[in-house]
């Protein structure tokens, strides 16, 4: 029994030219991945860990390829041992999930030695994901405004008579014991250059209702997660 187990193993080893390929394929698509991953990210949550585990996860993938090809008992070892482990880590960014599929996909066929499929594929992701990257949304903008709670019912008012109701208030961070209060209201460009028509400056305005301490107009390019 024993020898043919080991049997089976030596067979579905793959030859050592294979092995060389396949990591040299993921080498180069690792280097595509990593390129798009900077190219396309915005805002403030690039993480240069995440970026390099990319880079990893494909050689890693690759190698668990090149070990249970053909061989049943292994890959069903392997699986097993992958159901019990549990990632903490929390995906800040959506299209993050895309690079990580991206990778897993990319280990798997270059583990397989489907570099034809590898080659079109990446491709087609790339150019996909280049195109989105380069279409970005600037007609939010989030009005971040600090103040005492006495001051909340003359804030509101004021923000809804400005935006004519049309206003959206995404986040609001009440601290009780320091007696201030934080509201985010998210409004569109027309909405802030209508405003701004009629008044010297957003800022100005709310600027006159005691108990204002901070107004930030920035413009908005995630979504706020309450």
């Amino acid at each position: 029994m024993g020898e043919q187990t080991s049997n089976l193993l030596i067979a579905t080893v793959l030859p050592l030219m294979d092995i060389l390929l396949n990591f040299l394929a993921a080498a180069i698509i690792s280097v595509l991945i990593y390129m798009t991953y900077l190219k396309t990210h915005s805002g403030t949550l690039y993480s240069k860990h995440f970026s390099s585990s990319l880079i990893i996860i494909i050689f890693v993938v690759t190698f668990m390829m090149a070990v249970i090809q053909g061989n049943p008992t292994v890959s069903i070892g392997l699986i097993g041992a992958l159901s019990i482990v549990r990632f903490r880590t929390v995906i800040r960014d959506s299209r993050d999930i895309v690079f990580l599929l991206w990778s897993i996909a990319a280990g798997i066929l270059c583990g397989n030695s489907e570099y034809w499929i590898a080659a079109i594929g990446n491709f087609v992701i790339c150019l996909g994901l280049l195109l989105s990257g380069s279409i970005k949304n600037y007609d939010r903008f989030l009005v971040i405004i600090k103040f005492n709670q006495e001051a909340t019912e003359m804030l509101v008012n004021t923000i809804s008579a400005m935006f004519e109701g049309k206003e959206l208030l995404r986040f609001e961070n009440k601290a009780v014991q320091e007696n201030r209060d934080e509201y985010f209201y998210e409004v569109s460009a027309g909405m802030l250059e209508k405003v701004e028509m009629v008044n010297k400056s957003l800022e100005e305005v709310l600027f006159r209702i005691q108990g204002v301490h901070s107004v930030k107009v920035i413009r908005q390019e995630d979504e706020i997660r309450q």
